[in-house]
């Protein structure tokens, strides 16, 4: 196996496509695009923050073994909770998303929220990926570790692209 796999792991790679769906969405839909974006931004990381609490339960995306972390029963080891530190990212995402939007009363005309949580997401993502036991595939770098570095990388050449319209405007 080279480690590039396209098993459990999906949430990383949908993210970068998201806008995309939003996209066809908005244009079925006749809905503002930049609307539809921002208005699910929260979601996505809240969604996120549950599936992987539902990884600990599983089982599944461990952390490195380590004696003071906890016991996953399927393999009758101790591992580092990468699971649930994701998940208190992702959820602590969410809530900063919220409290943006509010503060902005929701008004999408910078729309700058979708590409800020790429680059929180991803950044995050991308340091995790470090205490997680995927395959590594370049040094000590995953293949999820680059998706996530691209995420942010997204995210980062579009939220200047928002703000340099946005001052154009």
């Amino acid at each position: 196996m080279n480690g590039f796999e396209w098993g459990h792991h999906n949430a990383i790679r949908v993210y970068i496509w998201f806008p995309i769906v939003m996209l066809l969405t908005s244009r079925l839909f006749n809905l503002d695009y930049r609307d539809c974006c921002e208005y699910v931004t929260p979601s996505t990381c809240i969604v996120y923050g549950i599936a992987r609490l539902g990884c600990i339960f599983a089982g599944c995306c461990r952390g490195f073994a380590w004696e003071h972390g906890m016991y996953c029963a399927f393999e009758d080891y101790y591992y580092f909770p990468v699971q649930l530190c994701e998940a208190v990212t992702s959820l602590a995402i969410a809530v900063l998303m919220i409290c943006l939007a509010k503060k902005k009363s929701y008004d999408s005309s910078d729309n700058t929220l979708y590409p800020l949580m790429l680059i929180l997401y991803g950044g995050s993502r991308f340091l995790w990926e470090f205490a997680a036991d995927n395959t590594k595939v370049i040094r000590n770098i995953s293949e999820l570790a680059l998706w996530a570095l691209a995420t942010c990388i997204i995210g980062i050449i579009w939220y200047a692209t928002a703000k340099k319209h946005q001052k154009a405007v």
